[in-house]
């Protein structure tokens, strides 16, 4: 029988299915686009993944071509868009000055990019589900990876004495991984304090509690304690009190009985065997003070490092990139004090629309600020917010447009998704 006979005989015989409609029902009108965008942006964070990052922008191209129309109602808010627009045109003006012109404009554009589809699908996302679990597959993926490398000691480089022995996995290095496991495990803390969790989740945040201990990243432990005291506070204080003077008990009988038990881990930890919890950063944080300072009022550059400043432990690919370790130094240094204000804008103009005691006596909304604030934490001992491709970043401003939520519904629109 001939080949277009066969394909005739399937095409008038078999049941056809709108593929098309589905894809546009799942993707587009469930927002499931949302979670897979945010899992590809994440493989940037593994080396062996990292060239899939390319997929981010044609997937952010898709969501805001899908959804032109609330995309278009959003412009009408100009007071928050002329907020959102300061920082990435700044840093676009920063150009003219910039050691690297090309690559201030092209970082200045691609930030604009990366703000425009992460605030969009926060909102969208929010408006619609009102929880964080787009970032549970992503979560997922982390810990699967992880594991594996734990077991299978996959690849060699999966722990790294620095200056003690510290686990990475597949990530590129152990703050990243601990990062990670911060910024996606937020859906799990939040069901724990204020939904229904179920057994699998609980597995889950306890494997994500034990890797993030091994990576001994100290910014991440410190930040997911942060949204655990905080939250805790805010379901009962008296319970909070409670837990705090048992540890307290607990930790006193420890140090008489066998206080290496205490002592060791604060020193792995919080000192990483040195005799200062300070000694490991402060090179950095010195490097990136006196940068800020060259930076001054008006900054050297979006994306580029001061050429008077060299520190061969923490330089990357080029001569304009220097590891910062902390985001509002290299903002300084960038973009200058213009720049730190212009980025920073949005969030105030957020916080003073919704009013501090409406963000107080929300759940939700508590929530989301205690989880921002931390990650604002976490941001003085890593720099992405410098990062225009970081994944830290856009989960950073995906938070912000779930917040901004109750901006437009209060005052202007409430958008269909």
């Amino acid at each position: 029988m001939p080949l277009w006979r066969i394909f005739t005989f399937i095409i008038t015989n078999v049941k056809s299915v709108d593929y098309l409609s589905k894809i546009n029902k799942y993707l587009f009108e469930e927002l499931y686009i949302i979670p897979l965008l945010v899992l590809v942006a994440s493989l940037n964070s593994f080396p062996l993944l990292k060239n899939l990052y390319v997929f981010f922008p044609l997937l952010g191209m898709v969501l805001l071509f899908a959804k032109r129309a609330e995309l278009l109602k959003l412009l009408a808010n100009r007071k928050l868009v002329l907020a959102l627009s300061c920082f990435p045109l700044w840093a676009a003006i920063t150009s003219f000055w910039s050691l690297d012109p090309k690559n201030s404009l092209i970082r200045a554009l691609y930030f604009a990019f990366v703000l425009t589809v992460a605030f969009v699908a926060g909102y969208l996302w929010f408006n619609k589900k009102e929880n964080l679990n787009f970032l549970i597959l992503v979560n997922i993926l982390v810990l699967v990876v992880s594991v594996v490398s734990l077991v299978f000691g996959v690849p060699e480089s999966s722990w790294e004495l620095n200056p003690i022995w510290r686990f990475k996995g597949f990530a590129q290095h152990q703050n990243t991984l601990g990062a990670l496991i911060l910024f996606t495990s937020l859906p799990l803390i939040w069901n724990l304090f204020f939904k229904k969790i179920n057994i699998f989740q609980i597995f889950l945040l306890l494997i994500n509690v034990g890797i993030l201990v091994i990576t001994f990243s100290r910014a991440s432990i410190l930040s997911f304690v942060l949204i655990v005291v905080v939250l805790t506070i805010r379901l009962n204080f008296t319970m909070f009190l409670k837990i705090l003077a048992t540890s307290f008990v607990l930790i006193s009988i420890i140090l008489l009985i066998k206080p290496q038990l205490v002592t060791k881990p604060i020193n792995h930890i919080v000192f990483k065997g040195s005799n200062s919890a300070y000694s490991t950063r402060e090179k950095l944080f010195d490097d990136s003070f006196h940068a800020a300072q060259n930076g001054g009022l008006l900054g050297l550059g979006y994306g580029v490092s001061d050429p008077q400043i060299k520190n061969p432990i923490y330089v990357g690919g080029s001569d304009s990139i220097r590891e910062k370790g902390n985001s509002l130094l290299a903002l300084i240094e960038e973009t200058g004090v213009i720049g730190l204000v212009f980025f920073f804008l949005p969030v105030f103009l957020i916080i003073e629309d919704i009013g501090f005691r409406k963000l107080f006596s929300s759940n939700i909304l508590f929530s989301l600020f205690a989880f921002t604030i931390s990650f604002l934490l976490h941001s003085q001992f890593e720099a992405w917010l410098a990062g225009v491709s970081s994944f830290m970043l856009l989960v950073y401003f995906v938070l912000l447009g779930s917040l901004s939520d109750d901006f437009y519904s209060s005052k202007f629109v409430v958008l269909s998704s």
